[in-house]
């Protein structure tokens, strides 16, 4: 494994591209490295991801795969929010809906 390592090491940032030769196994072992990874997401970011690929790439990932996009807390609550305005906008309650969401928000950055 070590070898490896020192030969990804002498390369340059982004050398290798679709038309390396080497591509496919960059690939694999980059998959097979995450795969055997035990750690929590956070980790993940704090020890591989934050130095080694930029904050607006993931953001980009994240606005790109509607699965990924899907699973954010966010677009969950935003959702649960639309649906509950939807039913609650004939009860005159649309303000304790947004209050509720607000003050939630509030707490989870605190």
């Amino acid at each position: 494994m070590q070898e490896v390592l020192d030969d990804l090491r002498i390369c340059r940032d982004a050398a290798i591209d679709e038309q390396h030769r080497n591509f496919n196994t960059v690939c694999d072992v980059a998959h097979e490295c995450l795969r055997v990874l035990n750690i929590d997401n956070l980790d993940l970011y704090n020890r591989v991801l934050k130095s080694s690929v930029r904050d607006d790439t993931l953001a980009d990932l994240v606005e790109e795969i509607p699965e990924v996009r899907e699973n954010l807390a966010l677009v969950t609550e935003l959702k649960s929010l639309y649906e509950q305005l939807r039913l609650l906008k004939l009860e005159g309650k649309v303000y304790d809906v947004l209050d509720d969401f607000f003050n939630r928000q509030l707490d989870r950055t605190l």
